[in-house]
């Protein structure tokens, strides 16, 4: 018996055309191992997660997809996080500013509230942006702690020698889609 293949279609290396279906022409992602820290809630970025996507159009769409782990050294402490593009906030990835609310929990992409003082959170999030580009465009992941704690990023805020609190990694991950 001969072998078949059969598909619906055959998508180029650069992407299905314009208004084409949005097939992925690239993907590009940064896995931090390290450790980070922060004592302060002016948004700070977190070294070493970054990554850079060069779009092959300017009309291609760029998936961010983030997956933080994340502590806080005591109970009920928030930790925001926000996503820059070459150096400035995407103010689309954060949310609505309204009137009487303080700024960083109206603002963030992303938080998480500490509730045990020695829990690891993961903290996932997405957003689609419209670089509107074809040069290198480099993405971050910023950070801001609620005042009086530190956050940690990739372990246990009151790490141990014991297996079940084990140092673990964070990651950005950016696709791009044929618009």
């Amino acid at each position: 018996m001969a072998s078949k293949l059969r598909v619906d279609s055959i998508l180029p290396v650069d992407g299905a055309p314009t208004n084409g279906g949005g097939g992925i022409i690239q993907c590009v992602s940064t896995t931090k191992t390290d450790l980070f820290s922060l004592a302060t809630e002016t948004p700070t970025l977190i070294t070493g997660l970054t990554a850079t996507i060069t779009p092959k159009s300017n009309t291609s769409k760029v998936l961010i997809s983030i997956d933080l782990s994340v502590s806080a050294g005591a109970t009920n402490y928030t930790t925001w996080f926000y996503l820059y593009k070459g150096g400035s906030v995407i103010t689309g990835a954060q949310g609505a500013n309204s009137g009487g609310i303080q700024g960083n929990q109206t603002r963030a992409f992303k938080c998480c509230r500490n509730y045990s003082g020695n829990d690891v959170m993961n903290v996932h999030g997405t957003y689609l942006d419209s670089p509107a580009t074809t040069s290198a465009t480099t993405y971050q992941v910023y950070m801001s702690q609620e005042s009086g704690q530190t956050g940690y990023i990739n372990k246990f805020a009151n790490e141990s020698n014991v297996s079940y609190a084990p140092r673990i990694t964070s990651a950005i991950t950016l696709m791009e889609f044929s618009a």
